[in-house]
């Protein structure tokens, strides 16, 4: 993983286009401002939000990681036992989609920032 893949900027949560800034100044588990995002990037002056309502889509991303998240733990309970039963899997599944619900959020929009913001190459700086 090196600069100017999508996939740095969206595990570090960096700015999509010079991935130097951050997007966020907080912890995701600051549950009072876990929606928060920086207006702009402080290095490039790239916008996060470029439009209202900009990461209204970033809630399908979302969704499909939270089926991912159910669907790991099903495949890892019959995997690991031989008769699990269904009411675990389903309280284990849940319980484990609220927990990452806020790294699901940061990392949702971080997909969805990176799926509309291009990075410009002549932001690279060697360091």
């Amino acid at each position: 993983m090196k600069k100017g893949s999508k996939i740095y900027s969206i595990l570090t949560s960096t700015c999509p286009r010079c991935q130097e800034g951050k997007m966020y100044n907080f912890n995701a588990y600051k549950l009072n401002s876990m929606t928060k995002i920086k207006p702009q990037c402080e290095n490039c002056g790239q916008a996060f939000e470029p439009e209202p309502m900009f990461y209204q889509g970033a809630m399908y991303v979302s969704y499909g990681f939270s089926v991912a998240i159910v669907v790991s733990v099903f495949v890892a309970f019959n995997i690991l036992f031989d008769d699990p039963i269904v009411n675990q899997m389903i309280f284990t599944g849940i319980a484990l989609a609220i927990v990452l619900s806020p790294l699901n959020l940061r990392l949702s929009r971080n997909v969805w920032a990176n799926i509309f913001i291009d990075f410009k190459k002549d932001n690279l700086t060697s360091k």
